[in-house]
């Protein structure tokens, strides 16, 4: 007996500790439930399985750049480093950059998957054909992709109080060995009001761009029109095979039997209806012998009948 109720004790004081532990942790009760009563996850359709590497090249500015292009250039580096952390938050992308010592570059040269030319190329001049030849070597999983992007131009808007910047930008994805981009966005982002310096207005609406064309990169593909096949249309005479085959009462299909006909039956004669019995109290006696004679009525046209003048 004593051990059961050690035992219970043992259960609620583990339970309790659990719960001061969520509250602790300023975490609902509910949230610290078992993994055992937490509902499955719901499968969704996503445009690929996991993460996928892509080596992104050095953000450039644009031929429709429409400021000055040496102090854009100050805000390449920021802004790549925006752009980076646009990608990867979209849980879709593993982000390599072209420089000499990184690691996943690094180990690829001392596993001679590459060579030195191959990384020379990849780092000092950064494109499509150098990234290529590298990628091509590394062996992922999935498909690796390239990156390429650009600001476009800047625009001010609001009031000399309370200004405000956009900036567009385009954003190009490739597969690897792909001369032509598989996608190809433009964004243009939201109106950043801010207090700080114009450089960082213009950063701060950079990144938002980015993370309007990261959206779009991984989006889930757009469901199709399916071809739609109606059923025929059942006449009338067969609703009762329709019935049948969709469960709901109809009217009973028609066979190809007929019946036999049937000869009109002939009216019987009528029947004239018996005369009313009378009571047998009524009913005259039954004589049995000769009918007797009728009496002789002894008048004639209302005169006597003189006995001398029968006919012998």
């Amino acid at each position: 007996m004593n051990k059961v109720i050690g035992q219970k004790q043992g259960k609620v004081s583990f339970l309790s500790g659990r719960l001061l532990l969520c509250i602790a942790a300023g975490s609902a009760p509910l949230l610290c439930a078992s993994s055992a009563q937490a509902k499955p996850p719901v499968a969704t359709t996503e445009v690929w399985p996991g993460r996928r590497v892509v080596f992104l090249l050095p953000v450039q500015l644009s031929s429709n750049w429409n400021i000055d292009p040496q102090w854009g250039q100050r805000l390449l580096p920021e802004a790549e480093s925006r752009l980076r952390r646009a990608l990867e938050a979209t849980g879709k992308f593993s982000v390599i950059q072209p420089y000499r010592f990184n690691p996943m570059l690094q180990r690829a040269l001392q596993e001679k998957r590459i060579d030195q030319a191959q990384l020379d190329a990849a780092v000092d001049t950064p494109s499509l054909q150098s990234a290529s030849g590298v990628l091509d070597k590394l062996g992922f999983a999935l498909p690796p992709l390239i990156a390429e992007f650009r600001l476009e131009e800047v625009r001010a808007s609001g009031t000399e109080k309370a200004p405000s910047v956009q900036v567009q930008v385009l954003g190009k994805l490739y597969e690897l060995n792909s001369e032509s981009a598989a996608q190809t966005k433009v964004f243009t982002s939201d109106p950043i009001r801010g207090r700080g310096t114009q450089a960082e207005q213009i950063i701060d609406a950079t990144e938002n761009a980015f993370r309007m064309v990261a959206a779009e990169f991984v989006r889930p593909p757009a469901e199709v029109e399916l071809p739609r096949i109606d059923p025929p249309k059942t006449p009338e005479g067969e609703t009762g095979a329709k019935g049948a085959a969709t469960g709901k009462p109809g009217k009973k299909p028609t066979t190809g039997t007929t019946k036999p006909a049937t000869t009109p039956a002939t009216p019987a004669t009528p029947v004239s209806p018996a005369a009313p019995t009378a009571p047998p109290s009524t009913l005259p006696p039954v004589v049995v012998g000769p009918a007797p004679q009728s009496p002789v009525n002894p008048t004639f046209n209302g005169g006597a009948i003189n006995p001398l003048d029968r006919t012998p």
